[in-house]
């Protein structure tokens, strides 16, 4: 049997707030949302305070969904006001919209404001006669897209082929990506063939024949990605201007005996990167100050307080660390950043 006592802590409100509280119609779940509100200043001496959700869903035993709804028309009915995160109650009544009940018992209508009152989360929404019609049209949409596949390992059960010519493989229909339920069916072919889990760092499989649907394990290869791609690149007798730029700055790294640390994906990646970047007066950098940056940095290896470069991606984020050591050389001091 619960008791009660003042003893145990009380909450001090005015009676004339309370007061107005009688007088005015407030749905039962918002009702409980102002007590809720009421005890966590009121009853610790406050004015207004933080007070996230999941304080007034302990309090209450009201759903999430029903909580901010009903705290969002509390503060539309300006009996609630937020300000900078923090909540109080409005104890000016007089502000109120809401249903106030006269002298005789008759209910007066200021504003029809409507709290939907019930303890369920946010309703879904439900399928039409229109709604209905629509999944029927994706959903036969989808299984045409997705065919059923014959897998002698009884792993992949549907296929379809993608916008770049590859035969994508499912477990399941539809696929769930972020859940690994879809793979290539030429890297399917070449892991199983040779007792592989994955493939090796910085490596792709190349058709032989060009046909990306003939997926024989005679006619795929392995090759690191840069010859996947040299090798595409001279079939196709195609120049790609940005990557003919890194791979002059690469060539010159290499003739300078400048370290590619890290992979060969990542080192063209800030080399591209490098290129690209502007320097204070907002030029580019471009190719040849890149291939300077290198030779100067190789020159200032050794030296007291200058930036350790090893590879593109420490070049990247010091460039200018070393034109700042340059500068102060010929300066005859550490150095100043420009």
């Amino acid at each position: 049997m619960a008791k009660p006592q003042c003893e145990d802590g009380y909450t001090k409100i005015a009676n004339e707030l309370m007061e107005a509280f009688c007088r005015h119609r407030i749905n039962g779940e918002a009702m409980q949302v102002v007590f809720a509100i009421m005890r966590k200043t009121y009853g610790y001496n406050k004015k207004e305070d933080y007070i996230a959700h999941s304080q007034i869903i302990e309090m209450t035993g009201i759903a999430k969904g029903n909580v901010s709804r009903s705290l969002s028309k509390m503060i539309t009915l300006k009996i609630v006001i937020k300000s900078d995160n923090k909540l109080r109650l409005n104890k000016n009544y007089d502000e109120w919209i809401v249903i106030k009940s006269d002298n005789n018992n008759k209910v007066i209508k200021k504003e029809t404001k409507v709290i939907k009152s019930d303890n369920k989360k946010l309703s879904k929404v439900r399928d039409t006669k229109d709604n209905k019609e629509t999944i029927q049209k994706k959903v036969l949409l989808h299984n045409r897209t997705w065919q059923s596949y014959n897998d002698q390992f009884n792993v992949y059960k549907f296929q379809r082929v993608d916008k770049a010519g590859y035969r994508l493989l499912s477990k399941v229909n539809p696929p769930r990506p972020k859940k690994g339920d879809m793979t290539t069916e030429h890297k399917w072919v070449y892991l199983n063939e040779n007792n592989l889990n994955e493939l090796p760092p910085d490596c792709d499989i190349n058709h032989l024949d060009g046909n990306k649907l003939n997926n024989e394990i005679s006619n795929l290869e392995l090759l690191t990605s840069s010859q996947h791609r040299t090798k595409h690149l001279k079939q196709n007798n195609f120049v790609d201007k940005r990557n003919k730029k890194v791979q002059q700055v690469i060539e010159f790294a290499q003739s300078k005996n400048f370290s590619l640390q890290g992979s060969v994906k990542q080192n063209r990646q800030y080399a591209y990167n490098l290129i690209r970047k502007k320097d204070s007066e907002g030029n580019v950098l471009g190719v040849d100050r890149v291939k300077w940056l290198i030779e100067a940095s190789i020159s200032l290896r050794g030296k007291k307080y200058s930036p350790q470069v090893n590879d593109f991606k420490s070049l990247y984020y010091k460039w200018q660390d070393v034109l700042t050591k340059l500068q102060g050389e010929k300066n005859g001091k550490r150095g100043i950043r420009l």
